[in-house]
């Protein structure tokens, strides 16, 4: 069980240069499936189920603790379209549209890249799906970003991700292994 933990937060950490290695030294493009973090959700014990956000045909899993807040008709018109908190250790999973005014995925890396509060901005395939990784260290967050068919982005924030707590990847490798096209 430790092991297949062990390699799952490895290449999460990977990813996001929480531990050892950063891509940003090369064009490395990082893949994560459901079925490692499957096998690693059984192996925890973690509970937890799938959600589906229809409006995107979207679905992933969520662990029984993290439980959705009510997003508010501002918040709606910000673009989020779901968010889960975990009221014990404060860990959060926002999901919210972004409007790319028509840019690419390979545009928005770009723009990513010059933001000054954004680093390791990586190329990634999850369950198939090309998104863009990303951290905030400011606000202890990473990010994937995902383009629609309708010309937006789609972005999964996990918090908080520290370099100080290596066990602050773990729920959010999880969910981040999961996120796949409904069926």
């Amino acid at each position: 069980m430790k092991k297949r933990l062990a390699l799952l937060l490895a290449v999460v950490m990977a990813i996001f240069s929480l531990g050892m290695v950063s891509f940003a030294k090369g064009n490395s493009v990082t893949e994560m499936s459901w079925s490692d973090g499957e096998q690693a959700v059984k192996e925890s014990g973690i509970k937890g189920s799938f959600v589906t956000l229809d409006e995107i045909d979207i679905k992933f899993w969520v662990p029984n603790d993290y439980k959705p807040v009510k997003i508010t008709a501002e918040e709606k018109e910000e673009g989020y379209i779901a968010y889960y908190e975990n009221s014990k250790t404060k860990g959060v999973v926002s999901v919210m549209y972004v409007d790319l005014n028509g840019m690419s995925l390979e545009e928005y890396k770009k723009e990513l890249k010059g933001m000054s509060d954004v680093t390791e901005v990586e190329d990634c395939i999850i369950n198939d799906i090309k998104c863009v990784g990303y951290r905030m260290p400011e606000q202890d967050s990473l990010c994937l970003f995902y383009t629609t068919q309708k010309g937006y982005g789609l972005e999964f924030t996990f918090a908080p991700v520290t370099d100080d707590d290596d066990d602050s990847i773990q729920i959010p490798a999880y969910i981040m292994s999961s996120i796949m096209e409904a069926e």
